[in-house]
């Protein structure tokens, strides 16, 4: 599992929890196992145990780059019953396969990495991916990984407490969130690399609009306004 994504999950709540006057949100981390797992990049991490019947308002599943090495009955089926039992749902990334697996996504689907969709649906049909960012409707949110899990959790603070205190949670950690419960996932205008710089993303839509007949590096210069060296600077510097 990222790292990134368990701390996308768990800091929003720990500031959440902060800013309130009272602690709001308790959360715990499970394995199926109990065994403490590594990351991908590596690093252990201590958990609170293995999977339990302890009441839970939400679950989160972070799953691996090999997804399929998780899906397992006893793993299946504990998610279904969290699921009866009337608990929030949650997915991100490649978790989404294993929602899928259980049989999670009939009703909703849920969203997934730009550069993945098009296996999942191969695998799984139309109906269980979206291209989204994030979603959060009714009992299941998920996230299609990276920094977008972040908004994922400013979702979840708006639904349990207010839109107040999930806005004061991204101000405190100097993060602009996206607009609603939902995101489209273009990879564009609308998706996080305008964060990064706005000439970058215009470059990159270009490109994607060309793609059967690739325009010159020169042309894409001409249509942004940047001389040539100084865009090969900026995709070395963020996409390199």
């Amino acid at each position: 599992y990222p790292l990134l994504s368990l701390s996308l999950l768990t800091e929003p709540l720990r500031v959440a929890n902060r800013e309130s006057p009272r602690p709001v949100f308790a959360w715990r981390i499970l394995s199926p196992d109990g065994d403490n797992p590594r990351s991908s990049s590596g690093r252990r991490i201590d958990v609170d145990g293995a999977l339990d019947d302890d009441p839970a308002d939400a679950v989160i599943l972070l799953a691996s780059y090999s997804p399929a090495r998780m899906m397992t009955t006893p793993l299946k089926n504990w998610l279904r019953k969290r699921a009866a039992e009337g608990a929030l749902m949650g997915c991100v990334d490649t978790g989404a396969l294993l929602f899928a697996d259980a049989g999670l996504l009939a009703n909703h689907p849920a969203a997934a990495h730009h550069e993945a969709i098009i296996g999942f649906r191969e695998a799984w049909g139309d109906s269980l991916f979206a291209d989204r960012l994030f979603d959060l409707q009714g009992k299941r949110c998920s996230s299609a990984g990276g920094v977008a899990t972040f908004d994922m959790t400013l979702a979840m603070v708006e639904h349990y407490i207010s839109p107040q205190l999930a806005r004061r949670v991204a101000e405190i950690m100097n993060y602009q969130p996206l607009q609603g419960s939902i995101a489209e996932g273009a990879f564009g205008r609308d998706w996080s690399i305008p964060r990064l710089n706005r000439t970058l993303a215009m470059s990159i839509e270009i490109m994607l609009a060309n793609i059967e007949r690739p325009r010159s590096i020169e042309t894409i210069c001409d249509s942004v306004g940047w001389p040539s060296w100084r865009l090969r600077r900026l995709f070395q510097r963020h996409l390199s």
